[in-house]
């Protein structure tokens, strides 16, 4: 009897993961940095939003798994797998948007910005910071990134932000609540905005009475409760 060849479903995305894939153009040949399993990668070629993948990871130990994983999918000529430091030589593969999640905004930061191919036109970013969010938007604005969109996705008891971002030469400045919380996401004030905006403010809150009371200087986090107040005013 002739053996066929399986046919194996799509990867379950998280929530996160899932949002990221939403900001993908059609046809796109996307780069996944950091991809560990590589399941977002793989979610948007069986999907049939990607047209080529490149899966990145610093480490070997992580391209064992993109490697079984990209055989049990059944999409070996549609990824390629390269271990390199953050984007270093991605230009070889031309890739259209570049996925970069899970990771501290710092290390997000670091990685865009020296890579002189994220400057190139027609490529976009799609950023999914786990921290340091104000320190990401104030970098990628100084050093000519704009903000084109951003999101926010309910994961778990989390709620994380998605920022797509291009380069464009202008630098940008924003208040110190769009830099924590999105200047797109405060435009767009949405119902899961205004639960990310209150949950901060109550954190902010209980950290001005904290060193308040210890005696440090909180002009400075009294000046930005008071402007997320003002923002949940108008939602």
């Amino acid at each position: 009897m002739e053996n066929k060849k399986r046919s194996f479903p799509i990867p379950d995305l998280s929530p996160r993961l899932k949002e990221v894939s939403r900001f993908v153009r059609d046809g796109a040949c996307v780069a996944d940095v950091g991809t560990d399993h590589a399941y977002l990668p793989i979610y948007l070629l069986k999907k049939g939003v990607a047209r080529y993948a490149v899966a990145t990871d610093v480490r070997e130990g992580p391209l064992v798994h993109t490697r079984d994983n990209v055989e049990f999918y059944q999409v070996p000529e549609k990824v390629a797998i390269y271990r390199t430091d953050g984007l270093v030589g991605i230009e070889k593969y031309s890739p259209d948007d570049i996925m970069i999640c899970g990771m501290g905004g710092e290390l997000i930061l670091r990685i865009v910005t020296e890579c002189e191919y994220t400057r190139r036109s027609g490529v976009r970013l799609l950023l999914q910071p786990m921290s340091s969010f104000a320190e990401l938007r104030e970098g990628l604005g100084k050093s000519g990134y704009s903000i084109e969109k951003e999101s926010l996705v309910r994961d778990g008891h989390m709620i994380y932000q998605v920022l797509v971002c291009v380069y464009t030469g202008e630098k940008s400045e924003f208040s110190p609540a769009e830099l924590l919380l999105g200047p797109e996401n405060i435009r767009e004030k949405n119902k899961l905005f205004v639960e990310y905006a209150s949950i901060y403010l109550r954190k902010l809150e209980r950290k001005i009475d904290s060193k308040g009371n210890a005696g440090y200087d909180v002009s400075d986090d009294r000046k930005l409760a008071e402007e997320i107040r003002n923002i949940l005013k108008t939602c």
